[in-house]
């Protein structure tokens, strides 16, 4: 299921993904670096989609695959919205 669109018309509000913050907790936590692949297994998603979210480049945002980052990180998938100017 589809559900926020990151679009750039008149109307739209540009809405990105930002995990960065997040990664960063988890590998304090875990006291080591890890990798798009641990973390795409992680969260039970493709690595490239995992790798789309990262880098920003999703145009329409799923709303199972939010669902399955926040589990994942272990936040709300609102935590992972932010808009963008």
């Amino acid at each position: 299921m589809y559900g926020i669109m990151s679009g750039k018309g008149d109307n739209d509000m540009m809405v990105k993904v930002n995990m960065f913050p997040f990664i960063q907790r988890k590998e304090t936590k875990l006291g080591r670096s890890l990798t798009s692949r641990e973390m795409s297994r992680g969260a039970d998603i493709h690595e490239s989609t995992f790798s789309a979210y990262r880098s920003g480049s999703v145009r329409m945002v799923k709303l199972d695959t939010l669902e399955k980052l926040a589990d994942y990180f272990g936040c709300a998938p609102g935590d992972l919205l932010v808009k963008a100017e």
